[in-house]
């Protein structure tokens, strides 16, 4: 599943939070923003009020006050709660200004570099950009009336522009180094009057800002630097943001009375998060990211600047609202009132840091008084031809960005909100060759090419994704015009086709790198079809693909891995159990009461003269429908199996025989995406089933042997054959049979709805049914639109190319994927145990046999995980599922790190909170070892019942990982204590697991009670059995879901764009392992 879904922090709470529901609109009260009981109070506004009696209290409160036309003034103000475009500058943006009347736009970025834009009645339009200092921009002021503005800079300058002319008109060498600037005369003065303050000092200098370098006054003395000060239109006001105490005041200009203060302290926030208090609530996961990021900000940087310090507050043009980014979003509030109003870009990855507000009509001046607009005078009626703007920076972002009210989704082409109106850099063109496609933007990777012949054009699909440097030397040599005039210097007609060779001989040519790279070879990929394309070996008389630019394209199917391990060809696999043999109980075990009894009843002596000749294939038909529909009780008493074929599980009951001797006569279809083994699991229940149960401890029933084995798909015989069981006596008669897939298409037409049984932030998970073999699977739904909106199009689509390419018995397998305009489809087998998360919550901690056997299979799944180069990062109970026999199944790989080698290593913050490893707080690094910390972690809550080091505040809880020592209880053994001793070093280095999985095995924690080779082929007995009555039983789901009812609902018209549409090229699936076109 994706991530992005549902990571929570203090889910000991989680029940109780579930009644607590996210605000429904924005402009509800936020528990920071209390009313004052005075309006020229100076108590702090904090999040959460103190409490008062009952009589004290009546006697304090007072009516809140009522700013009139709130509506009106509000509609001049953007409405969308997301960012309709951004547009690039050269480095990091720090400074966005509107000026006053004139409707320019003035954007400075770090590296000195300076842009104009112009307001458009719908957006803005680039005018001119200036390389106005060569050092770092402190402070931007724009004048009263808009035609002036001045820039001071680290390179000891200040350079006056005319705003309106867009050309700069002075230079003023300062002679030291300044902090900040200001213009300080009055509208219409004819005298510009500059205040420029010194760094580190308490100087500030006036000078004319059309005049020379000399300062007309000189204010020393002065013992504070304000962070941003700004004036009210009404100069009745004016709003102050400190830094770092994060901290926005509201005075009087005249009394200079402080009116309003607003605390939006890291502290403030953190508690009203954890009371679930705040104006929104953020997952918990993403809400330690963003603390994270707000702590950097009050860090200095490598130049010694805090970037906090470009943070401020703005005013709206009636002077009722205050406007000012916050870790949650951007804040507007309503200061008579001491609400917020509005919140902008609270789900945007951004940290938002300097604004400038735009509020007017291009083609009007002056402001609207409340009475004009308010009138019926259609000459007045102006708020049709308004477009407000809030221009904002974010933090480390080569962006700015306008919040209007357009939202994403209502843009014409939504792959257009991020404008490339910059040339990448050197650097940024090499890193972005080997990045993935982000929203808006030109895919760094081409998915697609044509070759210009002259017998015609050939149109190709590339595969960035399996072959990234095949497909980077490519258009790296497609690029550079290396392919130009080059012939096909080998055509065998109905077989191949060959160029690119510029000796013409099919061994010449060297790689865009001038060296050879190794061979990319996937599953995925195969030639085994006409018209596929692949890279020649250099090498004569070689097969094999290689890194050189001779393009092969073949006619016919051809081999494509050169180890020859071909998967098969999807299709469907039917199954057929007849009977069993032999069959006996292990030695020292005895037949239950119960079931002996049974034996005993004339019921047994019936079902005892079935046998295979006497069921008749009419019968076999019409008793087949039921078998994965209920758990058929009247042979309770005689063996039943349980089959499996890639994670999709059957109950097998017998229709009669004896406990020797069982009959099955089952048949049953499995759809064939891969190759995958077919295992069979055969045992004695020790009590009859109630009918309608749940299930059982399987710890009570008795197993008897299980039989595994791989189909031939080439070869396979229709007739039944023996399988002898092994861990067991006895054998079991099976058929097997295959029919290749004829190439039809997947649509959501294919499958019944039966129940929701999850949702998340992108769509919705339904257990359905596929129409043509009745397998029951888990359905996962994505909108397009959302995931593109927030820039997940990437974590999608490793998500998906993981699911395709995993392989082993504790991973939940994809079975097909498939897309429409609107949605992505996964189809996932159906695993209905439940979460770790939901057994452990239930029981609170599990016993060392139990915890251990969890233990290994994660273990062999993470395993599996590395030796793709695919780092998991995100284990957590939540993540695994029970099978029905009590197996566990890893899911949702939305957060997994794909291509990471040993050595390896990545900085991205993420995972959840209570198993985020050391080195990812620290921002060192991390490489394949977290996911050896976050097993070690979830080992010891299986053993204790909660995380090592949790706490329920994020902040102390990240102390206490970094910092704090591992403390065992009572009941956690010598064995466990050492192997978590080992898996929890801080030390990567010297992390149990650092040299590989095999390591891990070896301790004796796993060495002297887990034997791995059966482990992987699922001859040991979960030590337990979820309550589970049938292949579509949903009970361990939330009926909260389950009793929604199923649908796939329609998406709103948004229809995305073709850039946007290309990126989600080869997303479908079709179950041969290649990817099909959408």
């Amino acid at each position: 599943m994706l991530d992005t879904e549902g990571t929570v922090l203090g889910k000991r709470e989680r029940q109780e939070r579930a009644g607590v529901k996210e605000h429904a609109s924005i402009g509800k009260v936020d528990p920071g923003l209390q009313p004052d009981a005075e309006e020229d109070s100076d108590d702090d506004i904090g999040p959460m009020p103190m409490p008062v009696d009952a009589a004290e209290g009546q006697a304090a409160r007072k009516k809140r006050k009522v700013l009139p036309h709130e509506k009106l003034y509000l509609s001049h103000l953007p409405s969308a709660d997301r960012y309709a475009k951004s547009f690039m500058h050269r480095d990091v943006l720090n400074y966005v200004v509107v000026t006053n009347g004139t409707n320019f736009i003035v954007t400075t970025s770090v590296d000195g570099h300076l842009k104009l834009w112009k307001k458009q009645e719908v957006g803005i339009e680039f005018v001119k950009h200036y390389r106005a200092h060569l050092q770092y921009i402190t402070g931007v002021s724009a004048s009263a009336d808009g035609t002036l503005f001045a820039s001071v800079s680290d390179d000891g300058t200040a350079k006056v522009f005319d705003v309106v002319n867009f050309d700069m008109i002075n230079m003023i060498k300062l002679g030291f180094v300044p902090h900040a600037c200001c213009w300080v005369h009055r509208r219409g003065q004819a005298q510009a009057l500059l205040a420029i303050s010194e760094h580190n000092t308490g100087v500030i200098r006036i000078y004319d800002g059309r005049g020379d370098e000399k300062p007309l006054l000189i204010v020393d003395k002065t013992k504070s630097t304000p962070t941003s000060i700004v004036l009210s239109p009404d100069s009745d006001s004016f709003v102050t943001f400190s830094f770092p105490d994060r901290q926005v005041r509201v005075f009087s200009f005249l009394s200079g009375k402080l009116m309003r203060r607003y605390d939006e302290s890291l502290g403030a926030i953190q508690d009203m998060q954890q009371a679930g208090t705040a104006i929104c609530r953020i997952e918990d996961m993403e809400f330690g990211r963003r603390l994270a990021v707000d702590r950097e900000l009050e860090l200095p940087g490598p130049d010694g600047r805090v970037p906090g310090r470009s943070i401020n507050a703005v005013w709206d043009e009636s002077g009722n609202f205050v406007i000012y980014p916050t870790l949650l979003g951007i804040k507007v509030v309503n200061i008579m009132s001491n609400r917020v109003v509005r919140l902008f870009g609270k789900d945007e990855t951004v940290r938002w840091m300097n604004l400038s507000l735009y509020q007017g009509a291009p083609a009007k001046k002056g402001f609207t008084t409340v009475a004009m607009a308010a009138s019926a005078n259609p000459i007045l009626a102006t708020k049709e031809t308004r477009d407000p703007t809030l221009f904002c920076t974010g933090y480390k972002r080569q962006r700015f960005y306008l919040f209007t009210r357009t939202t994403p989704e209502d843009m014409k082409d939504q792959g257009d909100r991020d404008v490339f109106n910059e040339r990448p850099t050197r650097d940024e063109q090499t890193t972005a060759v080997a990045a993935p496609a982000k929203l808006g933007g030109p895919s760094p990777l081409a998915h697609a090419a044509t070759i210009h012949t002259s017998e015609g054009d050939l149109h190709m699909r590339l595969f960035p994704e399996h072959a990234p440097k095949a497909v980077e030397n490519f258009v790296g040599h497609a690029r550079s015009g290396y392919f130009e005039g080059i012939i096909f210097h080998r055509v065998i007609p109905k077989f191949m086709i060959q160029t690119g060779d510029p000796l013409g001989d099919g061994t010449g040519g060297e790689s865009i790198w001038g060296s050879e790279f190794e061979d990319e070879f996937s599953n995925e990929l195969r030639h085994d079809r006409p018209y596929t394309l692949g890279k020649k070996s250099p090498k004569p008389s070689s097969n094999t693909l290689s890194p050189e630019d001779d393009l092969g394209r073949s006619t016919t199917p051809t081999p494509g891995n050169p180890n020859g391990n071909l998967q098969p060809t999807s299709g469907l696999l039917t199954i057929r159990v007849t009977s069993a043999e032999g069959i006996a109980l292990p030695p020292g075990t005895t037949i239950a009461p119960a079931v002996q009894s049974a034996l005993s009843s004339s019921e047994a002596q019936v079902a005892e003269s079935v046998s295979p000749s006497s069921v008749t294939q009419q019968r076999l038909a019409k008793s087949r429908s039921n078998r994965d529909s209920i758990q058929r009780v009247q042979c309770w008493w005689l063996p039943y199996l349980v089959m499996e074929f890639d994670v999709n599980q059957v109950l097998i009951t017998p229709l009669g025989g004896s406990l020797e001797a069982p009959v099955y006569m089952y048949q049953t279809h499995f759809d064939v995406s891969r190759v995958s083994d077919i295992s069979i699991q055969c045992y004695l229940r020790t009590e009859r089933p109630k009918r309608g149960a749940e299930g059982d401890d399987m710890g009570n029933d008795i197993f008897l042997g299980g039989i595994k084995f791989t189909p031939d798909f080439d070869n396979l015989n229709p007739s039944n054959e023996w399988h002898s069981l092994a861990s067991g006596s006895g054998k079991i008669q099976i058929g097997v049979s295959f029919l290749p897939n004829l190439g039809h298409s997947l649509t959501i037409d294919s499958f019944d709805l039966l129940k929701v049984i999850g949702k998340g932030s992108f769509g919705k998970v339904m257990q359905v049914r596929k129409r043509d073999t009745q397998r029951i699977y888990a359905l996962k739904t994505i909108r397009k639109a959302h995931i593109a909106s927030r820039n997940e199009i990437t974590h999608t689509l490793a998500e998906r190319l993981v699911l395709a390419r995993i392989n082993n018995p504790f991973i939940v397998p994809l079975k097909f994927s498939f897309q429409s305009e609107q949605k992505l489809y996964l189809i996932l087998a159906f695993v209905n145990g439940g979460e770790l998360f939901h057994h452990l919550q239930q029981e609170q901690r599990f016993n060392e046999e139990r915890s251990r056997f969890y233990s290994a299979e994660l273990l062999s799944a993470l395993e599996h995980l590395h030796e793709l180069d695919i780092v998991y990062r995100d284990l957590k109970p939540e993540n695994i599922l029970l099978d029905y026999t009590g197996h566990i199944a890893l899911c949702d790989f939305g957060l997994c790190k794909l291509n990471m080698k040993d050595n390896d290593t990545t900085n991205t913050f993420c995972g959840t909170p209570e198993y985020l490893a050391p080195e990812i707080l620290n921002g060192s690094g991390y490489n394949r070892t977290i996911d050896w910390w976050t097993l070690g972690v979830l080992l010891y809550e299986m053993l204790s019942g909660l995380p090592p080091f949790y706490d329920e505040s994020p902040d102390i809880m990240y102390k206490k990982i970094v910092n704090n020592p591992l403390v065992f209880s009572d009941v956690v053994r010598t064995e466990a204590r050492s192997i978590l001793t080992a898996l929890l070093s801080r030390d990567p280095l010297k992390r149990l697991g650092v040299n590989g999985a095999e390591e891990i095995r070896r301790h004796p924690f796993f060495d002297k009670h887990i034997d791995f080779v059966k482990l992987l082929a699922k001859k040991i007995q979960p030590p337990f059995k979820p309550k589970v009555a049938s292949a579509v039983d949903v009970s361990n789901f939330d009926e909260v879901f389950t009793s929604e009812e199923p649908l796939d609902s329609v998406v709103e018209d948004s229809k995305l764009s073709q850039t946007v549409q290309e990126q989600f090229a080869g997303f479908s699936y079709n179950g041969t392992n290649m990817l099909i076109s959408p």
